[in-house]
């Protein structure tokens, strides 16, 4: 269950993450299965927290604190598939 629902906040995520080249979305990774996503690039933390003037060429939808928008948009279906994964 927990590598699907990291898989899925992952790629959730990603849709909220700024993009140029496309590395920090893909250097998204869970931490020891224990629910904790990074983003591994070394620019990462400023991105998250401190650049609120994003660049929406590439990714209209960018934002600072990525997690947190998927999270506001995709909680329940975050619930939905851990129900599902788990009674299957």
């Amino acid at each position: 269950v927990q590598f699907e629902l990291d898989s899925r906040v992952a790629f959730d995520s990603n849709k909220y993450c700024p993009m140029d080249t496309g590395q920090l979305q893909g250097s998204v990774y869970p931490v020891e299965g224990n629910g904790v996503l990074e983003w591994s690039m070394p620019y990462a933390r400023r991105q998250y927290y401190d650049l609120p003037d994003k660049s929406l060429d590439s990714n209209p939808m960018a934002t600072t604190k990525w997690f947190e928008a998927a999270k506001a948009n995709y909680l329940k279906d975050w619930e939905k598939l851990i129900d599902e994964v788990y009674n299957n």
